[in-house]
């Protein structure tokens, strides 16, 4: 079976790239504006890192809601607000992933 998403074909992952654009746009980042491009690797970092931290297989939804756990405090500083939101827990697209980390991921749903 080919797991063929532009993620994998990219060798990266199109949620976190994503949230740091969006983070580069709120910021007016340039690639010769130094402090802004500063920050903004810095930024690109932290999402990085919050991946590695949860690790596991590839999943988009886990990379989503790890973008967004990361983005929302660092949004919030420019003055952009993201919703409140739990991220853990919360996955409702495992049985539809093959490769699925189970409950081994901080998102797959807990039972109460």
């Amino acid at each position: 079976m080919a797991y063929g998403t532009m993620c994998s074909s990219a060798r990266s992952s199109c949620a976190l790239a994503s949230a740091a654009s969006a983070y580069a746009i709120l910021l007016g980042s340039t690639p010769v504006a130094t402090e802004p491009r500063e920050r903004l690797l810095a930024f690109s970092a932290k999402l990085a890192a919050r991946l590695a931290e949860i690790g596991g297989s590839r999943c988009c939804k886990k990379s989503s809601y790890a973008a967004l756990e990361v983005a929302r405090d660092a949004f919030a500083e420019l003055g952009f607000e993201l919703p409140e939101e739990q991220f853990e827990g919360r996955c409702r697209f495992s049985a539809d992933n093959d490769t699925c980390d189970g409950a081994e991921c901080v998102y797959f749903p807990r039972k109460s």
